[in-house]
């Protein structure tokens, strides 16, 4: 949990959804509840709410990313209650882990563009991509270009070309910039329908 003050010295308890089973079904069993092994080994970011009793939590809804996969070690930012802090320690923290994680998931970035909104999370991820390595830097000007950042055309096309990438990071990058060609090539069809002579019939 980020937010709030340092956990307290003795034990907190965390508590989750009940969970049914019944056994014996042909062989298997039924389940209800949150999916299970729904923590990743390493630190983890729960959604967690207080119950009535002191130092007691529950997991809070929506249960289908009940925890959040973070950097093995933490950035430094302050344990403060304000919500300018808490953004700003989970933006560290989404920082943090596609850094760590970025190889094999690229969630943190719609995290970073979800979490600061469209605009401010562009210019975010761009100023954030000249710190990284050349990898992560691209699969940043996927997502950018995707959002009409057209500067980032020329490192997506390198991702694109480069064989010894990933094939579902290359798939990104084609997807990327076809969408960047269809809408170039509707905006150029538009100019140039404006200033075609118009037919009198």
């Amino acid at each position: 949990m980020l937010q709030g003050k340092p956990a307290f010295a003795s034990a907190v308890r965390v508590l989750g959804y009940s969970v049914m089973a019944s056994k014996d079904i042909h062989g298997g069993y039924a389940y209800s509840g949150p999916p299970t092994g729904f923590v990743a080994k390493g630190r983890n970011l729960l959604f967690l709410r207080q119950t009535v009793n002191p130092g007691e939590f529950e997991i809070a809804v929506p249960i289908y990313e009940t925890a959040i996969r973070l950097a093995d070690s933490r950035p430094h930012y302050p344990n403060e209650m304000s919500a300018t802090s808490v953004r700003v320690a989970l933006l560290q923290e989404f920082e943090a882990a596609l850094v760590q994680f970025d190889e094999h998931d690229l969630a943190d970035i719609y995290r970073i563009l979800d979490l600061l909104g469209n605009a401010e999370g562009i210019a975010e991820l761009s100023r954030f991509s000249k710190t990284v390595p050349l990898p992560i830097q691209r699969d940043i000007a996927v997502s950018l270009l995707a959002r009409d950042q057209l500067d980032y055309e020329p490192i997506t096309i390198s991702l694109l070309i480069d064989t010894s990438v990933l094939q579902w990071k290359r798939a990104n990058a084609a997807g990327a910039l076809g969408e960047h060609e269809r809408n170039a090539h509707y905006l150029t069809f538009g100019r140039l329908n404006r200033n075609l002579p118009q037919m009198k019939i």
